[in-house]
């Protein structure tokens, strides 16, 4: 069992940010459940060390993968030991909500309602059905130890710069096991609470089925034939359209510079965004980079083309006005459900007229 679970432990370290967490908590509440196990302990023990080595084995890979791409094993943490090869403080900030105390207490409702955590809010029936862990018989031991490394991990989640919901998921697994445990043990007893559990339990299930039916009718439609592909992602995906354009009029070998957006899906051509900069050197100095300066390096590098996205409201992320030196070639917008715009242009480095 140890080297099975270092195995799967090696490959949950392959994930960057769930994999670290997930290790130190589990290896911690593990530690607990084998020191109450007092049959265990020499067994346990003696598997520990192969355990740890075919974690190592099956993660070494990645982090040999990240150190000979990126110049750090542990990219993007830990840039200034391996000389600034990896995020800046700034950078990471942009990743979460911060880290007080009162943002802590406060993490269910901003699950539920901040969109700072990435948009994949949980929505008021998994909150709704959370008191129910509560509701359980917790005197077995492995119920102590699921909730040491519940408590654990949320607390490293939220202590790391990704605070995203998704790195959440090993969390909201067990917790969906122990939540079904305390509700399996409410509907089998007898009086008007049980009766309520079930009513509620079965409201939350059908309006569920109703919103996967609203918000996924339109992806049917695809499904049937009723709409194009096409059709469903010029609607739907903001950058579809430009990215379109990029795939039928640029070259094949084309490598494009992408500034103001993350959501390149469709493209099939080679690119780099700003955010990840050319190289470590010049994404840290990205702030302090020149319009001017930017053309240069991308000379340097051969990269003939940028897609430059700017939202409504919101400042550039880098200003390209008044360069000269730049041919447009498209250009198009976009407004999403929430009625922001997204401006979208492509240019073609060359000798031409100021924007």
């Amino acid at each position: 069992w140890a080297i099975l679970a270092g195995i799967f432990g090696g490959f949950v370290l392959s994930i960057k940010y769930v994999g670290g967490i997930t290790v130190f908590a589990a290896m911690i509440s593990a530690a607990y459940y084998t020191l109450t196990q007092r049959s265990l302990k020499k067994k346990t023990f003696k598997g520990l060390a192969p355990g740890i080595l075919f974690m190592i084995l099956f993660s070494f890979a990645w982090y040999l993968r990240a150190y000979i791409i990126k110049g750090n094993p542990l990219y993007p943490f830990l840039g200034k030991v391996f000389h600034n090869h990896g995020w800046q403080t700034g950078t990471g900030g942009l990743m979460g909500t911060g880290f007080s105390l009162s943002g802590l207490f406060s993490l269910p409702l901003a699950l539920l309602l901040d969109y700072r955590f990435g948009g994949e809010n949980f929505g008021v029936s998994y909150l709704l059905f959370l008191p129910f862990v509560f509701l359980i018989n917790k005197n077995k031991d492995i119920f102590k130890s699921l909730e040491i490394f519940i408590i654990l991990y949320l607390l490293a989640w939220f202590s790391t710069m990704a605070v995203t919901n998704r790195f959440l998921f090993p969390v909201l697994l067990l917790l969906s096991m122990i939540i079904g445990c305390g509700l399996d043990l409410q509907i089998q007893k007898r009086g008007p609470f049980s009766i309520f559990v079930k009513t509620l339990l079965a409201g939350v299930c059908l309006s569920g089925l109703c919103l996967v039916v609203y918000h996924n009718a339109r992806s049917i439609k695809v499904a049937l034939g009723w709409e194009s592909r096409q059709q469903y992602l010029l609607r739907e995906e903001r950058t579809y359209k430009v990215e379109n354009f990029i795939d039928q009029n640029l070259p094949q070998n084309a490598t494009i510079f992408v500034i103001g957006e993350t959501r390149v899906y469709y493209m099939n051509r080679k690119y780099i965004t700003f955010l990840e900069g050319l190289t470590d050197e010049n994404r840290l100095n990205r702030k302090s980079l020149k319009a001017k300066d930017l053309l240069l390096l991308l000379n340097q590098y051969k990269i003939e083309y940028i897609l430059y996205c700017v939202r409504k409201g919101s400042l550039p992320e880098f200003s390209l006005e008044g360069l000269n030196g730049l041919e447009l070639l498209f250009s198009c917008n976009y407004i999403d459900r929430e009625g922001i715009t997204y401006k979208y242009k492509v240019f073609k480095i060359s000798s031409g007229k100021p924007l």
